[in-house]
């Protein structure tokens, strides 16, 4: 078959002629265009992603005002539990206070140095352990009212370390001795 005959038998069904031109031409478009689908659908899926993600930030935005005037009130209950590392007769005055409250007597009282400040810490919001080694004496109940006023106290506490023990006097059995090794928190 040469060009000739082809023309002739396209003129006789010029129906399969235009759908054979119609698929070379959506065939062509489809490869064209191709590429283009799955990019298509990444924006769409990203711009899903983003719309999600401002509903969201909408729905939680609703009491954003009260929850950070909540979460400004926690961070001054927070600071006012702080110590000041510096403020040592302060500091040991609230050992005292606890002191007179409970009943026990305190046989010594430290406060250890601080660790060495780091270059890049920021003076407002750097919170250090301040630590203390004191030795108290009293019977068993001011014992315990003392550990219990440092647990539930005005500052932040934790007890590394304590030690209990039976006064060796003879005439004085219900006397111990605590030794605690404790840390408040503290701010720069």
């Amino acid at each position: 078959m040469n060009l000739k005959e082809l023309l002739i038998k396209g003129k006789q069904q010029p129906t399969f002629v235009a759908c054979l031109i119609l698929s070379i031409v959506l065939i062509a478009a489809i490869y064209m265009r191709g590429g283009e689908f799955s990019k298509a659908e990444e924006r769409l899926n990203e711009v899903t992603r983003e719309g999600t993600r401002i509903d969201d930030n909408i729905k939680n935005s609703v009491n954003l005002n009260s929850h950070l005037d909540s979460l400004r009130g926690i961070s001054q209950d927070i600071k006012s539990r702080l110590i000041r590392p510096s403020e040592l007769a302060r500091n040991l005055q609230y050992f005292y206070r606890l002191e007179s409250e409970t009943g026990v007597a305190i046989a010594s009282l430290n406060q250890r140095s601080l660790p060495p400040r780091d270059k890049d810490e920021n003076d407002d919001n750097t919170y250090v352990p301040v630590g203390y080694e004191i030795a108290v004496q009293g019977d068993y109940a001011d014992l315990l009212a003392f550990m219990h006023a440092i647990e539930n106290g005005v500052h932040f506490a934790r007890i590394n370390s304590f030690e209990a023990i039976r006064s060796q006097r003879q005439d004085d059995a219900t006397m111990m001795s605590l030794s605690l090794n404790l840390e408040l928190l503290g701010q720069r």
